[in-house]
């Protein structure tokens, strides 16, 4: 049996365990491209350009949304990897390595990674415009926006969203998981 299959054999028999880490992932994936899709939007560009309190709200929630994010995604996983201690040291204990315990491990979150960015984005991207209409509601103005989809967004959040679980899969190998 390969570490990939060891991995999806895991996550499928821990679906119940791994469904709240998949759930809070797939909600900070959601939430980020939601963000991005406003910030990239031509009309809000247009509208931050005019008015210097707008662009500099936009780059401070910038920066709160990938914090924020990062903190929720690294606190979800280190609470689900606490749960799972006993499940790791008997794959200790039967014979497999740290090394082999941490490819296993870093496969079943490229997992639930790959989940959680796809099943993420495509929420936003369902959502994005609702949450576009109430800024704008809250903001007071009238403008007219439409959907759109931007692949610059796409690139952002997966990237963001990857190297989050890239540097937290990293923390756990200096840390001996």
């Amino acid at each position: 049996m390969t570490f990939i299959n060891l991995a999806v054999n895991n996550v499928k028999k821990n679906f119940n365990n791994y469904i709240m880490y998949l759930v809070s992932a797939v909600f900070s994936v959601m939430i980020f491209y939601i963000f991005c899709s406003i910030a990239f939007n031509d009309v809000f560009v247009k509208l931050a350009d005019n008015k210097p309190t707008v662009k500099l709200i936009f780059k401070a929630s910038a920066i709160i949304v990938a914090l924020f994010s990062f903190i929720f995604i690294w606190y979800s996983n280190s609470f689900f990897l606490k749960n799972r201690k006993r499940e790791i040291g008997i794959y200790s204990m039967i014979g497999m390595e740290k090394k082999q315990i941490a490819k296993m491990l870093f496969y079943e979150n490229l997992i639930i990674g790959s989940l959680s960015i796809v099943c993420g984005i495509i929420l936003g991207v369902m959502f994005s415009k609702y949450f576009s209409l109430m800024l704008i509601y809250l903001m007071r103005e009238t403008l007219n926006i439409k959907f759109a989809i931007v692949f610059k967004v796409f690139l952002h959040n997966y990237f963001s969203i990857f190297y989050t679980l890239l540097i937290k899969f990293y923390s756990q190998l200096q840390y001996n998981i």
